[in-house]
């Protein structure tokens, strides 16, 4: 897909194939039983003893990696200014890994639940920066623009609010299987991570008014834009 437009037009595709190979490192590296350690759950079993519990922790370090990435597709679709960007970012990564400690705590079941509290907190500045200053920017773009950024962040915002959702469920109360969790954040991850990009890729081709067109510097070998010798699109 990169190679039917430009280069200075390919930040998208970069971003979002950055996005799926990580996913797909991630996804392989607990397929072949890594990325895994054991928690003791404050949920008992019958006889009074602690039950262990896995944690997938490759989970979290693919979400550190994507999920900023994720942001930022949306945020340079709707032409958010770097000094909103950063922050954003920021926020999603102390977010991911706030929720990382949250799920590796097994000292204090207080402690487990106020970290995820704070985790949820970065997640709401997380949600009012894409609804208030993401739809404002969005709506100085064309009207393509707008439309792909309000379906695109309407997919965050549904798709990512059933990661917490799913935590407490699992790392937080224990009331569903390990089997039932890995299956639900993977069918959040595949809406979240492929259909998303996919769909940004291709919305994005079709539409005019790109937000983000990259300059020369960026896209040329340094001898080449110094001195005019621009080299093929190849």
């Amino acid at each position: 897909m990169a190679k039917r437009v430009e280069r200075k037009l390919r930040l998208f595709h970069l971003i979002t194939g950055i996005i799926l190979v990580t996913a797909h490192a991630s996804y392989l590296v607990m397929a072949c039983g890594m990325g895994v350690t054991w928690v003791r759950s404050f949920k008992h079993a019958a006889d009074g003893a602690p039950v262990i519990r896995q944690v997938f922790y490759a989970r979290y370090i693919d979400w550190a990696i994507t999920t900023p990435l994720l942001l930022l597709d949306l945020a340079l679709l709707a032409g958010l200014p770097t000094i909103q960007i950063i922050p954003l970012m920021f926020a999603d990564l102390v977010m991911v890994l706030v929720g990382l400690f949250a799920a590796l705590q097994d000292s204090s079941e207080k402690s487990r639940w106020f970290l995820y509290a704070i985790s949820c907190a970065f997640y709401l500045y997380v949600l009012f920066t894409i609804v208030v200053s993401g739809r404002h920017a969005a709506s100085l773009q064309s009207s393509g623009v707008r439309r792909i950024f309000n379906v695109t962040a309407g997919m965050i915002i549904v798709l990512w609010t059933g990661y917490p959702i799913i935590f407490a469920l699992t790392e937080g109360k224990g009331r569903i299987s390990v089997d039932a969790e890995v299956i639900s954040y993977g069918i959040l991850d595949f809406f979240a991570k492929i259909v998303f990009g996919f769909y940004l890729l291709i919305a994005h081709s079709h539409t005019e008014g790109d937000s983000v067109v990259l300059p020369e510097s960026w896209t040329e070998p340094r001898g080449a834009v110094r001195y005019g010798a621009i080299a093929s699109d190849d």
